[in-house]
């Protein structure tokens, strides 16, 4: 089996999971308006605050942990990956808490697994570039696949091939991906030839 790419960097909610975070009602709940940057907004806030508005984020997560649930094919996909010799990397801004504990669920081993904690979060291409290092690969045989805009931006930026991972009733950023899917299966036919 002849994979067109050496290494994948998945995104994780929303992208490995099905997505279940109100960001709508966290943003009210925070007082932040859509289309401000959460976690940008955080370092301008007071120490006092910024426990406070995280307290609040890691409320929204931990609820979405109750209902995980893993997008369809997901595991079959990621298996054949690894028996490709695919690396597996991941880039979430999500905190290494609650992302260990999805992993857990999934048990498929990522490396690097890089969280909010990272000095850099999407949609800067700081954690990419650090994964490129990492694997000593070159930017045409990474893939990243995200579901969101800052995913893709991210990859773009950092000069990789970027898949748009497309959930049902969400909203699209297909335009700004090399290429787009559906389905794990889809994301399949692509990669193993």
């Amino acid at each position: 089996m002849k994979a067109n790419f050496k290494g994948i960097i998945f995104d994780m909610d929303g992208t490995l999971t099905v997505p279940v975070i109100n960001f709508e009602n966290m943003r009210n709940k925070l007082g932040v308006k859509k289309g401000t940057d959460l976690l940008e907004y955080s370092k301008s806030l007071p120490n006092k605050e910024k426990k406070k508005f995280f307290d609040v984020i890691e409320s929204f997560e931990r609820q979405s942990l109750l209902n995980l649930k893993f997008q369809s094919g997901v595991k079959s996909a990621l298996e054949k990956f690894k028996d490709a010799e695919i690396k597996l990397g991941l880039v979430t801004r999500n905190n290494k808490k609650h992302t260990e504990y999805v992993l857990n669920k999934l048990d498929i081993k990522f490396n690097p697994v890089i969280t909010r904690e990272f000095d850099f979060v999407k949609p800067d291409p700081e954690p990419i570039k650090h994964i490129l290092s990492e694997w000593s690969l070159t930017t045409d045989k990474i893939l990243m696949v995200g579901d969101f805009r800052d995913d893709i931006i991210s990859g773009n930026e950092a000069g990789i091939t970027t898949c748009f991972f497309k959930n049902k009733n969400k909203v699209s950023y297909a335009e700004l991906a090399d290429f787009s899917v559906e389905s794990y299966i889809e994301l399949e036919k692509i990669i193993l030839k």
